[in-house]
């Protein structure tokens, strides 16, 4: 899990324009992961980096991104929008069921 932690924050040194992230802090432990979304923030704030933030844990979505893509169970995008909007009123019914 180490390894992990040092892939994310070496990704975030770069710089990227792009920062992609699929389920990068699955498993570690809830202080890492909560120091690395608050580094992800700051670098997205503070050098305008664009992140696409894959995770099924919709509080740490809720934390970094403004928008919300919410893929179905065959891979499709069934619902997009602000992140807020999606979580609290979500339109389509596996967004629904994700959410709930």
């Amino acid at each position: 899990k180490e390894w992990q932690a040092l892939g994310v924050v070496r990704a975030i040194a770069e710089r990227p324009e792009v920062l992609v992230l699929d389920e990068a802090l699955d498993g570690l432990p809830l202080d890492q992961q909560a120091r690395l979304l608050r580094m992800i923030k700051r670098m997205k704030q503070d050098c305008s980096m664009s992140v696409v933030f894959m995770s099924s844990d919709l509080d740490q979505v809720a934390y970094i991104a403004d928008s919300l893509g919410v893929m179905s169970a065959s891979g499709h995008l069934c619902e997009k929008g602000p992140t807020l909007e999606v979580l609290e009123t979500p339109r389509h019914e596996e967004s629904r069921a994700a959410i709930a």
